[in-house]
């Protein structure tokens, strides 16, 4: 279903990001050591979700950017600079979310005009 203006938020757990950022660290210490790992050890991303705001319980420590704040191509290259800055797209899927909204089959963002993001 879709997240109409002023109506949800695109948004990642910042436990998880944390998680991952750990986890990601420990693998590269692990590979520059030279220690016995495989890229399957790698840890998995922290996943960004787009939720309407009477849907998700949002007591949780999370970073949230409204839906009317990424509605256009614009909004969505300068959310990524502004993640960019902070190190996030790192460890989140920021790149398989904008990879999927340049796709007819995207999941959370919608390829359309005027992008708009799903369920």
């Amino acid at each position: 279903m879709a997240v109409a203006d002023r109506e949800g938020a695109l948004w990642v757990d910042s436990f998880a990001m944390q998680q991952a950022k750990d986890g990601q660290q420990e693998f590269e210490r692990k590979r520059i050591q030279d220690e016995n790992v495989s890229i399957w050890d790698c840890p998995d991303s922290a996943e960004w979700r787009v939720d309407h705001y009477v849907c998700t319980d949002f007591d949780r420590s999370y970073y949230s950017v409204d839906v009317h704040r990424c509605g256009t191509w614009r909004d969505l290259a300068g959310w990524t600079a502004h993640l960019m800055i902070k190190g996030w797209p790192d460890y989140t899927d920021w790149d398989a979310l904008l990879s999927a909204a340049t796709e007819s089959a995207g999941e959370r963002i919608a390829p359309v005009a005027k992008p708009r993001l799903v369920l």
